[in-house]
């Protein structure tokens, strides 16, 4: 324990009502990275004195990162009945309710913490950030800009700017900038990863590929060393997944510890950047359908699972294991769907990495409904190579014999799940979708049990929140080429060429 934290117990030992010293021990605990203590520091310190607004503030940031956002609006809100004019809380509270979905909310809440604080970068960031969820590229690049004035070298607003695309056009001298930011030899971390892509992006509107290439080497290559990440322990997670299901799954008869639930979700499937975002659209478009977006829920229940039965050495073929997986499926992955308390009753979850799932889903859920979204193997892996993709899932993404790998290992996972549950899965061409919108929108609308509604066709108006790479993409009509884009660099992509095709 170090100094600071065995001086603060010494001071609770002398000071048992003091609910300074807990929020000070707190604070301690907070940098030392123990959240649980810290929690229980700050609420010890709320108990001895109930209008501390600070522990609450700090409670909401600790319940924030421990993914428990609707206790986390609490304490913010109390913190803000308690001091109202208190910016950080405003705009702390703005980034638990994003996460809750509630992104009106948040963009309100971040317009109260800039009203009482105009020069809070911050605050104007993650406005920024919202605004470009839900289509309002225009207001995102005014808060992106103005958070740059105040912090001229802000570079996650750099780089939120730089993916507006033709929204945005970057100047000489901010170009100039960041090339000399990428040169400094004290910067590293997020700060150098965010200018290397937002040069890459730069230089790819302006033409001048080679360099955009350079960047993106580089970037990726920078990004690879930050992430904890071993193709070896994917290949051994599909492999047991694969085992669990040996024969061919009658997967028509609901599981004996079925909910009971009104509720249908349809799964979007496939790699990143082959077509999710915009399927989802298109599906959210319609009025009995509610677009969730990108839920983490069934990464978060079975990945544990499988890692506990793989350090318990349990046999890769235990049933068990599979209806533990399943019935939690059903109790925690349909309990979050049926606490979203939307009033409709088709949900899309358009999280692509659930393919590796479909299994466990369709015999848990018989009700799902399967979209998986099929794109040429080297638009897809280009346009994931050439985004800054975030979260811990996409670890395989920053090294191109890595993402080439992961690629096979997805495609020979999905030609297995349709030996297993043969017809239970669309399989959506995504090029076909964007060469005959209609006919295969109808096709999609019908495979869901929905009627014809005409929005679905004009998705590009829908209002709603996406968050994802495709935030652009989604608001333009349905256009065609992109899957071409990467022939612009067939030289410097050889090797990725080379390994996959066998299945271009």
């Amino acid at each position: 324990m170090c100094t600071s934290l065995m001086n603060h117990k010494k001071d609770i030992q002398l000071k048992p009502d003091d609910a300074e010293v807990f929020y000070n021990r707190g604070k301690e605990l907070f940098q030392a990275g123990e959240s649980q203590q810290a929690l229980e520091s700050f609420n010890k310190a709320i108990e001895l004195k109930p209008d501390y607004f600070e522990a609450y503030t700090n409670c909401g940031v600790l319940l924030s990162g421990a993914g428990q956002f609707d206790k986390a609006i609490e304490s913010f809100n109390e913190a803000i009945r308690l001091k109202p004019d208190l910016a950080v809380a405003y705009s702390n509270r703005g980034n638990a309710l994003v996460e809750s979905g509630k992104t009106e909310e948040a963009l309100a809440s971040y317009d109260k913490a800039i009203q009482l604080k105009p020069d809070y970068a911050n605050a104007l960031y993650n406005r920024g950030n919202v605004q470009r969820d839900l289509g309002q590229f225009g207001e995102a690049l005014e808060s992106y800009n103005e958070a740059i004035r105040l912090i001229p070298d802000y570079s996650e607003a750099y780089y939120g700017r730089s993916c507006l695309d033709e929204y945005y056009q970057v100047s000489d001298a901010e170009l100039d900038f960041m090339e000399r930011q990428i040169k400094r030899k004290d910067l590293a971390g997020t700060d150098l990863k965010n200018y290397y892509f937002a040069l890459a992006n730069a230089y790819e509107r302006a033409g001048d590929y080679a360099r955009q290439f350079e960047l993106l080497l580089e970037g990726n290559a920078f990004r690879r060393l930050e992430i904890d990440f071993d193709i070896a322990i994917e290949k051994d997670t599909f492999a047991t997944i694969k085992a669990l299901f040996p024969d061919k799954t009658d997967a028509s008869q609901s599981p004996a510890y079925a909910r009971d639930s009104s509720l249908t979700p349809i799964f979007i499937v496939g790699m990143p950047r082959s077509g999710t975002s915009l399927v989802e659209q298109i599906i959210a478009s319609h009025s009995q359908v509610y677009g969730a977006g990108e839920i983490v829920g069934l990464r978060q229940i079975i990945r544990p699972i499988l890692s506990s039965a793989a350090e318990k050495g349990e046999p890769d073929t235990n049933l068990t294991l599979r209806k533990d997986i399943e019935s939690k499926i059903q109790s925690d992955y349909m309990g979050y769907l049926e606490n979203l308390n939307q009033p409709e009753k088709i949900y899309t979850d358009k999280m692509p990495s659930n393919f590796m799932f479909l299994g466990f889903i369709l015999s848990a859920i018989p009700s799902a409904r399967i979209i998986h979204l099929k794109r040429s193997p080297m638009a897809v892996c280009w346009s994931i190579f050439k985004r800054n993709l975030i979260g811990g899932g996409n670890g395989y993404a920053y090294d191109m014999d890595e993402l080439a790998e992961y690629y096979l290992m997805y495609n020979d996972l999905m030609e297995f799940w349709q030996t297993r549950f043969p017809d239970m899965i669309y399989h959506l061409d995504y090029e076909e979708l964007t060469e005959n919108q209609e006919a295969e929108t109808r096709k999609l609308l019908d495979y869901c049990g929905l009627g014809w509604e005409q929005s679905c066709l004009d998705f590009h108006a829908t209002k709603r929140e996406v968050r994802t790479a495709s935030q652009v993409q989604v608001r333009k009509k349905m256009y065609q080429g992109s899957s071409s884009a990467w022939m612009k660099y067939e030289q410097q992509l050889q090797p990725l060429i080379s390994k996959l095709k066998s299945i271009s």
